[in-house]
């Protein structure tokens, strides 16, 4: 153990055995390591739930028995450490300022009096625990938005961290290891009722101090003013605090987020001392007349508006959509030509508690691909083998397509069409070849395999990348290990005859699962063209979840895993026929010819000089990744076929013109996606966003307020780097600043971006 480890398990196992000594039963909980939960799943409660491993009962595994806490905290030195709270004789007032519970004490207390605490815990979240003795009987599981009363549960305690980056201390003058002693709960919580609670719950009061358009525009004020220097920290706090609305802590931790000089924890004591302070002469205009000093432009008060005449013009905000409507999915896209895999969709689907119908498709096309590897070929002499890549935001349920696939393959006899979850090196692309010559890799966290391979000088994991493409332009040829050096063995006597690896028409489907970002934000325009990425079709996920709902998981049905093996292995038509039954890497197996027909040809001509004359038009941002638009529509079309009619499969005209639309459509929305995305350094990056989100508003034309509403990365960028983007963009062209307003009654124009497709002389003027 190394020394780093061996203080780590110092601090938290002797802090967890001063639990023990006051008489606090405690069970280990996840931590959270290079910020996501280290249970290693998308978790809903990321730190916060128990390694079931140690604690099976979860709180009721808690204990004070020293021996096995040190068993616990010798085994998990990371982990949190949970305090169950009625095994310990403690309720807990749990306070998140997050979602208003600041100002429901703040009502509560001035009712009531000051619900003084003598244990006091700071949570890594930005909130507080009021520890206090249990009382018998029960109690009201709320006092009002953001403040819970914990009575059954447990909390994470010292030294444990938090998903935000924080950490869980107690306060210095009321920690329970220097001897604070948690004491009793006031008499007006017990009989606090319900009816009282929502009562603390009006919106009005609490949540929404701030009206929407008040809201956004301290959103785009926020960042021209000067995060650095204490005075003007303090005052924009003390500004946001009178807001009395429920977002506004949120928008001061955001804000100040941004300075070296970021303190979590002296962030939220600072602001629980605001209530004490007089706060007559600082309220929220404090904070424009701020960001005006600053250079800040309210557009609404008419500040700058270049032009500007009495029109009346209603400046709704704009939402700016993620795709559209010309990108959303057609509906025909969302239903196989085929039956057999449109009944897997349906099986997909009723395993799953929340589907999104791309996802399902994909999950189908997957399977279809890879139940007809290597034992089919085209008359072109394409096989199946694809690279699926599924990019979804997180919280969308992707993982079902793995099970989905895993289930289906292993519930039909055919897991040895399953491999494992990623390449570390060349070589483990040829073992997984050795073992199993056709089968599909699913990855998960794809974007960050790739960003490795790339960003850390990793070589062999580049290089596995590099396999993988070979191993796409291969399934009707061989595939040979690059040559190594030999000459230390050579020159020590050392034999080095070995037998020479030869894999007889790879057959790897991938599917690679992960987030937009992933791909986006740590690639470079490059890294995108590049071989392995232009063999993709990147399905971009935009299509809503399904209601969530209860679900009986169902076995694969028998008619379905009979079919699954009836294209894995084809009846032999001669004694002779060995077709789809050679399964060994190092024989040429003899596949099943899929006819193609003239009708299917010519759309697959159509395709090629369309894209051909396009190209040559200059009317794609990445021509690159438009290469093998032909080549996978003709693969896909290959799977297709085979599922439709195993033992005469043929790609008819309908199969052909799904699979070319699949396939153009999911390709133009990437290309559109990493053009826009896809940036070479920080200012291209917002170059590219702002020239995105301006061209999304179309003749509505886009503010500074409705970017700063609508993008997180333009929200959080300095002034000036904004101002550079905006001067870049307008010298080359790229967007006007225009008025836009009605043409009778009093008023002011829009002042706006917009592209110059989009402008319109009639209602608008240069600004």
């Amino acid at each position: 153990m190394n020394k780093n480890n061996m203080q780590e398990v110092s601090k938290t196992l002797s802090t967890a055995l001063a639990y023990a000594d006051l008489g606090w039963k405690i069970f280990p909980c996840w931590s959270i390591v290079d910020g996501k939960c280290a249970c290693g799943t998308e978790c809903k409660s990321p730190g916060k739930h128990p390694i079931s491993a140690l604690a099976p009962r979860g709180q009721d595994s808690a204990t004070d028995d020293k021996a096995i806490i040190t068993d616990w905290f010798t085994t998990h030195p990371e982990a949190n450490i949970a305090v169950y709270l009625a095994g310990s004789g403690l309720c807990a007032i749990d306070i998140d300022p997050r979602n208003g519970g600041d100002y429901t004490m703040e009502e509560l207390e001035s009712e009531h009096g000051e619900l003084v605490a003598d244990v006091v815990q700071l949570t890594g979240g930005a909130g507080e625990h009021r520890l206090f003795l249990r009382p018998d009987g029960t109690l009201p599981g709320k006092l009002g938005k953001g403040v819970d009363v914990k009575l059954n549960g447990y909390i994470i305690a010292e030294p444990s961290n938090h998903i935000s980056g924080g950490e869980y201390i107690w306060e210095a003058s009321s920690c329970p290891l220097d001897g604070a002693v948690a004491g009793p709960l006031p008499d007006w919580i017990r009989s606090f009722s319900t009816s009282q609670a929502a009562d603390s719950n009006n919106d009005v009061a609490i949540n929404f101090g701030m009206d929407d358009s008040q809201y956004y525009d301290v959103l785009e004020a926020l960042p021209f003013i000067d995060n650095n220097d204490r005075d003007t920290w303090l005052t924009v706090g003390m500004a946001l605090h009178t807001a009395n609305d429920k977002r506004a802590y949120s928008m001061w931790c955001d804000w100040s987020a941004g300075s070296d000089k970021y303190d979590h924890d002296d962030q939220y004591r600072v602001w629980r001392s605001f209530r004490h302070k007089g706060l007559d002469s600082v309220d929220v205009p404090t904070i424009f007349k701020l960001a005006q000093d600053s250079g800040w432009i309210n557009t609404k008060s008419g500040v700058g508006v270049v032009g500007s005449q009495d029109i009346d013009y209603d400046a709704e905000d704009v939402m700016i959509e993620k795709y559209s409507s010309a990108e959303q999915v057609p509906e025909y896209l969302k239903f196989i030509p085929v039956h057999k895999l449109n009944e897997i969709t349906d099986w997909i689907e009723g395993n799953s508690r929340q589907p999104q119908r791309e996802i399902t498709v994909l999950t189908a096309l997957s399977l279809a691909c890879t139940l007809a590897g290597r034992n089919y070929a085209s008359e072109e002499n394409n096989t199946s083998s694809m690279f699926f890549m599924l990019l979804a935001d997180t919280g969308i349920g992707k993982n079902y397509a793995k099970t989905s696939i895993q289930t289906f393959l292993v519930e039909s006899g055919l897991e040895t069409l399953l491999s494992g979850s990623g390449n570390t090196s060349p070589g483990a692309v040829y073992t997984a070849l050795c073992k199993s010559p056709c089968h599909i890799q699913i990855t998960d966290e794809v974007g960050k395999q790739l960003a490795t391979a790339r960003k850390a000088n990793n070589g062999q994991m580049a290089e596995a990348f590099s396999t993988l493409t070979e191993a796409y332009s291969a399934t009707t040829s061989y595939m040979i290990p690059k040559n190594y050096s030999q000459l230390g063995d050579i020159a020590k006597g050392k034999a080095t005859a070995e037998k020479n690896i030869v894999i007889h028409w790879p057959a790897i489907t991938t599917l690679g699962i992960g987030t937009p970002g992933q791909i986006f934000d740590n690639l470079s325009t490059g890294e995108i063209e590049d071989g392995f990425l232009n063999r993709q079709v990147v399905i971009q996920a935009s299509e809503p979840l399904a209601e969530r709902r209860r679900i009986k998981k169902k076995p694969v049905p028998e008619h379905l895993r009979e079919w699954a093996q009836d294209i894995r292995h084809p009846q032999p038509q001669s004694r002779t026929d060995l077709t789809g039954n050679v399964d060994s890497y190092d024989l040429t197996p003899t596949p099943k010819t899929v006819a193609i027909s003239d009708e299917a040809m010519d759309l697959f001509d159509d395709l090629l000089d369309s894209l051909e004359a396009q190209e040559r038009e200059g009317l794609f941002q990445l021509p690159d990744l438009t290469r093998r638009w032909v080549e996978n529509s003709m693969r896909l079309a290959t799977a297709l076929a085979v599922c439709e009619n195993a033992e005469n499969p043929v790609v008819t005209d309908l199969i052909a013109d799904w699979c070319i639309a699949y396939v153009v459509f999911y390709g133009k929305r990437f290309m559109r996606a990493a053009a826009t995305n896809v940036a070479d350094g920080d200012f291209h990056r917002l170059y590219l966003n702002v020239l995105e989100m301006v061209s999304r508003t179309g003749s509505k034309g886009a503010t500074q307020r409705d970017l700063s509403r609508n993008s997180k990365l333009f929200r959080s960028t300095k002034p000036n780097d904004r101002d550079q983007v905006f001067k870049a963009l307008l010298i080359e062209n790229q967007i006007m600043q225009v008025s836009i307003g009605k043409s009778f009654g009093p008023g002011r124009k829009r002042v706006c971006f917009i592209t110059p497709d989009n402008f319109n002389s009639e209602n608008m003027e240069t600004a």
